[in-house]
């Protein structure tokens, strides 16, 4: 027990493996936002891009001719044809336009980290698990080290 009340409980992040992407990727075709949604996860799970860069990015950090992402203070991601598909539907017919940011919430301002933890949690729930944005980015670099060193 500390002064301040009882000890904070540690959290265990656990990668996520492929039944869970798999199941994520069918929660997201159910949800409002269907190409948001699926754009993000497959960001997150095939770049792999942080979700804290995945928040920054900017609608000029994309570079759709040559499937390229190239966030401010971060290194430049290639997009997989999958991704790229997803983000330019995405961009085309949900994205809004009131911010420069590529990802937005409520009332067209930038996904906030609660808005994009929210985004999880009810993918998470129509997929009948629990998973956090840095979960699934902990599975995407599991699985590509795995693909590295057989």
């Amino acid at each position: 027990m500390t002064p301040a009340g009882p000890d904070p409980v540690p959290c265990v992040l656990r990668p996520v493996g492929q039944p869970e992407w798999c199941a994520l990727l069918q929660a997201a075709r159910r949800s409002p936002l269907p190409w948001r949604n699926r754009t993000i996860l497959l960001l997150i799970w095939q770049g792999p891009v942080r979700p804290d860069v995945l928040l920054r990015l900017q609608v000029w950090d994309v570079q759709l001719a040559g499937r390229l992402l190239r966030p401010a203070q971060a290194r430049p991601v290639r997009l997989s044809e999958e991704a790229a598909v997803a983000l330019v539907a995405y961009l085309a017919l949900e994205r809004s336009t009131r911010c420069a940011a590529l990802f937005s919430g409520r009332g067209g301002r930038p996904l906030s980290p609660p808005e994009l933890a929210q985004v999880f949690r009810r993918l998470s729930a129509v997929a009948g698990l629990q998973v956090s944005p840095w979960s699934l980015h902990l599975g995407a670099l599991c699985a590509r080290r795995a693909a590295d060193h057989p």
